[in-house]
């Protein structure tokens, strides 16, 4: 990840850093994780994806936090307060560069109380709180470290230029054209083009307004590079959110499916056992009448003439008997073998409509769909008789249809009555119509009942294949 940094190559890097999460567990240390999560917040906030970057410095923080590492603790509070000030949020940046600067005051690191006191002068400068920002200034500036030189003195350099004070501003000014980046040079020389023009040296403001337009134009060339870059971040990313929300989908239909499936087979299953057991009993019933006739027809030639006609009744009883039992368990193997045939159609009448968007069906809802388009054709609005109608007869059709719904999320009469009518089958342009509201008034009633079923972003459409799924 660090890598694709290096080459400029923001969504490589993301996407490997990524990958390294995924391979942690509850064995990998904490510092390595806040570390991952550390870097793929520079990144979104290189991107100007705010909220993103937020998210991973928060969640570098918690590691952070777990492990009590005091110092990475203030650092990831420092970070998270720079993405409020990037979001224009200056009171929540101020607040939070607060508590780094308490969790700083417990370790003694020169860098880190430093780097801490000069964020929070950038925090009180934000605010306008000029007192405040010159108090932790100096305490930067009494003794400042190499590596924060050029933002150290560009904070003073504005705050003496908010204050209207020229020789404070040229002083800085003129140290950041020593040690300042890029971006400082630019703005020091800007001011010491106009301090020289304010006293009179034309010659000494010309020099340092063709070195102001010089980093001028090394600056545009850095932002149409990081411009790029940026769109070709974005739009990855948009692509890579889009294929993720394609396969989470395609997955939840791919399980949907293999469970109806593994529900039929285990019906088929089930039924199969169950036919076996009936089958077996029937059979012992008549190898047990088989030897009873055996051995009745033993007695039978033993015994005198007189019993032989008793014995006969008792033969011809028996084996109507016999007969009526074979018969019967024809009968119910036929029976079963349609039973089998009905749960297999089901199964495949299931899938089919997973597969396909609900249609009127029955006659009752056909009739019901073609009454409402006559209503609509005739301009005329549906009655409480009507609706009590429209949610019996969807009800019949599809059974506990009302009770599945409110048993996710209690609904107002007015969102009941849209689901009817998608699940009829009705188009966005149609419904409007019906409930005399506007065709964007429905699509996004429709978007809103989707976030409240399911607590996320969704889509009118999503709503509506969750609906005719029911």
């Amino acid at each position: 990840g660090k890598y694709y940094i290096k080459k400029n190559d923001a969504p490589q890097g993301l996407e490997n850093f990524q990958k390294a999460l995924d391979l942690t567990d509850e064995n990998t240390p904490l510092y390595f994780r806040s570390c991952i999560y550390n870097q793929m917040g520079k990144l979104f906030v290189y991107q100007e994806m705010y909220d993103e970057g937020l998210k991973m410095y928060r969640q570098s923080f918690l590691c952070d936090s777990m492990q009590k590492d005091t110092i990475n603790m203030a650092y990831s509070l420092k970070d998270i307060a720079t993405v409020y000030s990037y979001k224009k949020q200056y009171h929540k940046q101020l607040s939070t560069m607060k508590d780094a600067f308490r969790l700083a005051q417990k370790v003694d690191s020169k860098l880190l109380n430093n780097t801490i006191n000069q964020s929070l002068t950038f925090a009180y400068y934000n605010v306008d709180d000029m007192q405040n920002a010159k108090c932790f200034l100096f305490k930067t500036l009494n003794d400042v470290e190499t590596v924060i030189k050029s933002s150290a003195y560009a904070i003073a350099m504005d705050i003496y230029e908010k204050e209207k004070k020229p020789d404070s501003v040229f002083f800085y000014s003129a140290l950041l054209m020593t040690d300042g980046d890029i971006h400082a040079k630019h703005e020091a020389a800007k001011n010491l083009s106009r301090f020289y023009v304010d006293n009179n040296d034309t010659h000494r403001a010309l020099f340092y307004l063709k070195e102001g337009m010089t980093l001028s134009d090394s600056l545009n060339k850095i932002n149409a590079v990081n411009s790029v870059a940026k769109m070709h971040f974005a739009y990855n990313y948009s692509n890579r959110e889009k294929e993720n929300i394609q396969l989470k989908a395609e997955a939840k239909e791919n399980k949907m499916m293999m469970g109806i499936i593994v529900l039929g087979a285990l019906l088929l299953g089930m039924l199969y056992a169950f036919m076996n057991e009936r089958n077996k009993k029937k059979y012992l019933r008549l190898k047990h009448l088989n030897e009873q006739l055996d051995k009745l027809r033993e007695e039978a030639t033993r015994e005198n003439k007189a019993k032989i006609e008793e014995k006969t009744n008792e033969l011809i009883a028996l084996k109507s008997e016999i007969r009526h039992l074979n018969k019967q368990q024809k009968e119910e193997k036929l029976r079963y073998e349609a039973e089998i045939k009905e749960i297999q159609s089901g199964i495949e009448k299931a899938i089919s409509i997973s597969e396909n968007s609900s249609k009127p069906s029955g006659c009752d809802i056909v009739e019901l769909y073609t009454m409402i388009q006559k209503r609509i054709g005739e301009e005329k609005n549906l009655t409480p008789v009507d609706w009590e109608t429209i949610d019996s007869v969807v009800n019949k059709e599809h059974p506990y249809f009302k009770t599945k719904l409110y048993k996710m999320h209690e609904m107002k009469d007015f969102e009941y009555k849209i689901c009817l009518l998608i699940k009829m089958g009705f188009q966005n342009s149609e419904i409007s119509v019906i409930l005399h509201r506007s065709y964007s008034a429905i699509t996004q009633q429709r978007t809103n009942l989707y976030t409240k079923f399911f607590k996320s972003k969704g889509k009118a459409k999503d709503f509506d294949n969750f609906i005719r799924s029911l």
